[in-house]
């Protein structure tokens, strides 16, 4: 979980919803530079 008071579900159920885009999808997190789905499923 990310945060206190976050729900595993809810994160897990994002997650899932993230895998549905194109990997070259760029993200803006919030924090630091963008990324790619593709880089990100790496970890």
């Amino acid at each position: 979980m990310d945060l206190p008071g976050g729900s595993e579900i809810d994160m897990l159920n994002s997650l899932n919803k993230l895998k549905k885009y194109d990997k070259n999808i760029k993200i803006y997190p919030g924090h630091g530079e963008y990324t790619c789905l593709y880089k990100e499923n790496l970890y």
